[in-house]
């Protein structure tokens, strides 16, 4: 009985939870077009997640997204946008990035978290020292992310965990309330009155 309850419980605990699995955004599938969204942004779909940005400086290459791109010599840079397709929270854990000489020095690569269009963290990384840059705790459960270079930069390797809740499975809501009728089904019968005590 003991270990009913503890499968009992174990899938209950599982199943108030939300599962999650993580990705990287390799850029490696170039058999996967661009598509385009209402706004006319190219995107770029992978393992369940979309990088979005302006169509004309969106460019792939050699396996990786290259950013910074102007379209005015004094305008500013492109900026990307990554969330999961069909929406839902996610947490980015890490990223390799360079800089990509465009005719211009290094910069730096602003990371911005948004939660329902809400910034809630934001970090900085110089593009002079290429690399794999973690992303700090305070970018958990958001919506999307934004990446912005005030200098020409590559993306590649995004590392990012979906979170996606689960909808309790009926055989939860079958089982709450039941543990106490299965320790009753136990109880004997002669204790309840159901069998007559034996004569002497």
């Amino acid at each position: 009985m003991k270990k009913l309850f503890a499968a009992l419980a174990a899938a209950a605990a599982l199943a108030m939870g939300g599962a999650s699995h993580a990705d990287v955004l390799s850029f490696t599938e170039p058999t996967t077009p661009l598509g385009f969204d209402s706004a006319g942004n190219a995107v770029y779909t992978e393992g369940g997640f979309a990088l979005s940005g302006p169509s004309v400086p969106f460019l792939l290459i050699g396996e990786m997204l290259v950013g910074g791109i102007r379209d005015d010599i004094n305008g500013p840079t492109t900026s990307f946008s990554l969330a999961a397709v069909g929406g839902g929270a996610f947490s980015p854990l890490s990223f390799d990035c360079a800089f990509f000489d465009l005719g211009d020095l290094a910069g730096n690569l602003s990371v911005t978290g948004l939660l329902n269009g809400t910034q809630v963290a934001s970090q900085v990384f110089s593009l002079g020292a290429s690399g794999n840059a973690a992303i700090g705790a305070g970018f958990a459960n958001l919506t999307s992310v934004s990446f912005n270079g005030t200098s020409g930069f590559t993306l590649d390797n995004i590392g990012v965990q979906a979170l996606a809740p689960v909808p309790e499975p009926a055989t939860v809501v079958l089982t709450r309330g039941r543990p106490a009728r299965l320790g009753a089904a136990r109880t004997p019968a002669s204790a309840l009155g159901l069998i007559p005590e034996a004569l002497p």
